[in-house]
């Protein structure tokens, strides 16, 4: 009966909403861009809302139990607060990867407030002081960038390349170029505690916990949780395992800075830094490392190169990955799309390919095909 309470509570906070709104948007932008670039969508699924659900209700329970175990309390009026920056998170999640930047703004303002009134007692901050409470703990929110970078982990975890949206550009040389993209975003309700008996004055039978004298309610932070990935001059497995290398080192620290901050709570204002200057310096790192590694997904002329391909597809079962190069088919040399479906045409009902990876190495594909259709062997290439 709890967690239908608890349920009901989610359902009804608006940054659920705007998430799911946003999600069916994402789909549809998507849909219509590969409709319009590639005259086929290359993924009809709404993975996206499905994921958007899944990953919000397993990442609730694991996250839950979690605050409520340790005890993490948050203070009522900064939950208020962050639920403002994770709609405008999801509102800026339609350009960039926004939800990070909003999570880390939110704790900035009363970590840095914390840190003001210890080192510099007679500084006025104004209406500010309001968003730490007395027993202000700054080692909750250590813990909350601690579980979005797990949830963040687990997300790439889940990451398939069936996701990635390509996109063309024209290059200098006159060859097109590719990239890929996959933006995915979900908001995890998590119940934490907040001193006090606000949920009480709301819902008159919400449970209340009483703890060495203290009154705590149960209450729901809407945690917005986002992953993203740019892939232009890497393959598809080595950015993925990057990020999530990434997103498990930064998980470490904010573990590390928790446990430093529970037996030093002054030293708070300083971890919290070392993690803004962390996220920074990986995303310019990983940048320029970007620009100067690998080789651009480019148009070839010695073969076909692939762009995409669309699950649940012959050239799926042959697992024919963006960036692979098609040399031969059915034992005839291609150099373009037209020789290439001529040379499908030759066995109706089967399909042998000699591949070239992105990384170089040579692999023999092979697979039965839809007879006589050989466009509907689930290929998106370079037009």
């Amino acid at each position: 009966m709890l967690m239908i309470k608890f349920i009901l509570l989610w359902g009804l906070q608006p940054v659920f909403w705007f998430g799911f709104l946003a999600t069916s948007c994402a789909h549809f932008l998507r849909i219509k861009h590969e409709r319009e670039h590639y005259h086929v969508a290359i993924n009809r699924d709404f993975y996206e809302g499905r994921h958007y659900l899944k990953n919000g209700f397993i990442f609730s329970l694991l996250g839950s139990m979690l605050c409520l175990g340790l005890g993490v309390v948050f203070p009522i009026k900064w939950i208020f607060m962050y639920s403002i920056a994770a709609i405008l998170g999801i509102i800026f999640s339609v350009f960039c990867d926004a939800g990070l930047f909003f999570l880390l703004s939110a704790c900035l303002l009363p970590i840095g407030v914390h840190f003001l009134q210890t080192w510099f007692p007679h500084t006025n901050m104004l209406q500010l002081e309001k968003l730490v409470p007395q027993n202000f703990n700054g080692t909750a929110f250590l813990l909350l960038c601690a579980l979005f970078f797990l949830f963040r982990w687990l997300l790439l975890g889940r990451f398939s390349p069936e996701f990635l949206t390509p996109k063309i550009k024209q290059g200098k040389r006159g060859r097109k170029l590719a990239s890929y993209n996959w933006r995915e975003l979900t908001v995890v309700p998590l119940v934490v505690l907040i001193p006090g008996n606000f949920s009480q004055n709301l819902i008159p039978f919400w449970p209340l916990v009483t703890f060495q004298g203290q009154h705590y309610s149960f209450f729901v932070l809407p945690l917005l949780v986002s992953g993203s990935l740019c892939i232009w001059r890497t393959a598809v497995t080595v950015g993925v395992a990057q990020a999530r290398k990434n997103a498990a080192q930064l998980l470490g620290f904010c573990l590390l800075g928790a446990l430093i901050t529970a037996v030093v709570s002054q030293a708070v204002g300083v971890v919290f830094l070392l993690l803004v200057l962390m996220v920074v310096l990986r995303f310019i790192r990983r940048y320029a490392k970007m620009k100067k590694q690998g080789k651009w997904y480019v148009e070839t002329y010695n073969g076909i190169r692939v762009i995409a391909v669309r699950p649940n597809t012959p050239a799926a079962k042959m697992q024919l990955e963006p960036g692979d190069v098609i040399l031969e088919c059915n034992g005839k040399t291609v150099v373009n799309e037209a020789e290439f479906y001529a040379a499908l045409k030759l066995v109706p009902t089967f399909c042998r390919l000699k591949v070239k990876t992105y990384a170089g190495e040579l692999k023999i594909a092979e697979s039965a095909i839809f007879a006589n259709s050989p466009h509907e062997i689930g290929l998106v290439l370079f037009h």
